[in-house]
């Protein structure tokens, strides 16, 4: 075998290896989600990554909080599972987050900097897109729900169970999509005389909405 044929067929055997491998070396991105608020609204969560969801978009979803302390080492883009009165409290003495999608019709969800958001939309983008499909499984599907419920969740009895099952079935929002009307009626509730824009974005939602995301989900999923 002459050199130059031995050169051709070792970038033929690279490439076919690699066109074998497309997305071996790519390692997922790590997300950190610290539980402040209640457990039913985390279905959705546990429900995207027992369906594969956050997978499928290259992520590593790990759950810290409410007696799940873990170590968690490494680059990690950190959230948050948090309640609207947690974030006007946050950002009064150092944190900047805004809510950016809700799991609840209390006003609690997930949360991210101001810097997260500008920097790491793409990624968020990807994390929201499976946590909402996650929702929407998990509305739809209440066997497997409270399979996740006893299994991941660690609630204990079949009234336990239920009695957590039903409460995410009252307070979900399938499209955890952000009200700012709502979050503006909390505030003045509240007497906190603040516009709602210092604590929720809706630009990721808005972007998923433009994308056609939901019309897909429809599709899928029947009406949410």
């Amino acid at each position: 075998m002459t050199p130059k044929l031995r050169i051709a067929c070792f970038a033929i055997a690279f490439l076919l290896n690699a066109a074998g491998h497309p997305a071996s070396a790519q390692q997922p991105d790590t997300v950190r989600v610290d539980l402040v608020r209640d457990d039913a609204p985390m279905l959705a969560l546990l429900t995207a990554k027992d369906a594969g969801f956050y997978a499928r978009e290259n992520l590593d979803v790990l759950v810290t909080g409410k007696g799940r302390a873990q170590e968690i080492t490494g680059p990690q883009l950190r959230l948050w599972h948090v309640g609207l009165a947690d974030v006007i409290l946050s950002n009064r003495v150092a944190q900047d987050l805004r809510l950016i999608a809700l799991t609840s019709r209390r006003l609690t969800g997930v949360a991210a900097s101001i810097i997260l958001i500008e920097e790491k939309s793409d990624l968020l983008t990807r994390f929201l897109r499976a946590t909402i499909e996650g929702n929407v499984v998990a509305l739809r599907d209440p066997a497997r729900a409270r399979t996740i419920l006893a299994r991941d969740a660690g609630i204990k009895g079949a009234r336990a169970i239920d009695a957590s099952y039903r409460d995410f079935q009252a307070q979900s929002l399938p499209d955890m999509d952000i009200s700012v009307a709502d979050v503006q009626r909390a505030l003045k509730a509240s007497k906190i005389g603040l516009d709602a824009d210092l604590y929720v974005d809706g630009s990721l939602m808005t972007e998923l909405r433009k994308s056609g995301f939901f019309e897909t989900l429809q599709k899928k999923y029947g009406t949410l």
